[in-house]
């Protein structure tokens, strides 16, 4: 941060001066913009009004020398710089940029199976990832481990990261233990561990046991919600929940509902447990519950693969016996090719 007057440029000279309430963001074509805000902020960033001031750093995000440039890597090593990843993020989608881990990073002390049961409750809140400008960036774990993020949203896309980008992002190498994603929504919620809402991403080689509810939303995943307008080249692949996914309906250990386009899913594994909670009614086709995948739209050229996936966990509905019902241990109900 940038504390002699002589030396201000860029968004230094805005983030230092008294009466101003702007922030900078980075644009697309790498350009500072003046935006502004009503949020508090914090070294020019809006401070999401889930967070505290000292819960973020920035430090590491600007840098004069990048600051301006597209096609950078950042690194990241701690929760405050986790954090802090999250609040540019709403205001920046980090289009050709990669944001890589050094370190594995507790977010919150304490057990997700208390916050799951509303014995206990953290005391960071977890804002996702992209949640205003959706991730178009790449996302490296470098294989490290996230732990204790506690997410209770209002609103759809709840997860990691929120929503993620048209044909450009990519998650890989990361692990998501002992954390709690939850979505008070009541409908579409596009909720999972690592991305609510995911359009054209790459998912590779991911862990996660996290506990993924929403009381009445469905489109509910182990690893993403809904999974929207995929391609072969964007699949997800070397991905294992070991977790717990509870919704109304559309819930599936790896995705909730599989939307449009042409993709495969390969080489998962579910070793944890999926439940649809909503009340079956005869003829009701839309409980719709999958070990994989919770079902599909039906859309025109949707195309779904799905190979070398194990699951070995439960997966179980609101069914009394008499009901129509739509379940099975890979996908509870497959519409189109």
């Amino acid at each position: 941060m940038i504390q002699d007057a002589e030396n201000m440029n860029g968004h230094g000279a805005y983030d230092t001066m008294d009466g101003l309430n702007f922030v900078t963001s980075k644009e697309k074509d790498g350009v500072w913009a003046i935006r502004e805000q009503s949020d508090n902020l914090k070294d020019g960033v809006p401070i999401p009004a889930t967070f505290a001031d000292d819960w973020i750093d920035v430090a590491w995000y600007y840098d004069a020398e990048k600051a301006a440039d597209k096609g950078e890597t950042y690194s990241i090593s701690t929760a405050e710089e986790l954090y802090g990843f999250s609040a540019i993020s709403q205001d920046y989608n980090f289009e050709g940029d990669t944001i890589q881990l050094a370190n594995d990073i507790t977010a919150n002390g304490g057990k997700a199976s208390s916050w799951a049961a509303g014995t206990t409750i953290p005391d960071r809140q977890w804002k996702p990832i992209g949640k205003d400008t959706p991730f178009a960036g790449t996302f490296d774990g470098k294989e490290k481990t996230i732990s204790g993020i506690y997410v209770n949203e209002t609103t759809q896309n709840a997860g990691l990261f929120a929503a993620t980008e048209y044909n450009v992002s990519t998650i890989k190498n990361i692990r998501l233990e002992n954390s709690y994603i939850y979505s008070s929504v009541n409908g579409n919620a596009n909720v999972g561990s690592i991305v609510g809402y995911s359009n054209r991403t790459k998912l590779t080689n991911i862990y996660s046991n996290a506990y993924v509810t929403s009381t009445t939303g469905n489109r509910v995943g182990g690893s993403v919600g809904e999974l929207f307008n995929a391609h072969t080249s964007k699949d997800i692949s070397k991905c294992w929940f070991d977790g717990y996914v509870q919704g109304s309906t559309l819930c599936g250990g790896i995705v909730g509902r599989y939307n449009t386009g042409t993709s495969i899913i390969s080489n998962v594994l579910v070793t944890g447990a999926v439940k649809s909670t909503k009340e079956i009614t005869s003829g009701d086709s839309n409980v719709q519950t999958g070990g994989i995948v919770g079902g599909t739209a039906d859309s025109a050229g949707a195309k779904l693969t799905i190979k070398t996936a194990v699951h070995a966990g439960t997966v179980e509905d609101n069914y009394t016996g008499t009901q129509d019902h739509k379940i099975g241990g890979v996908v509870g109900f497959k519409r189109g090719a």
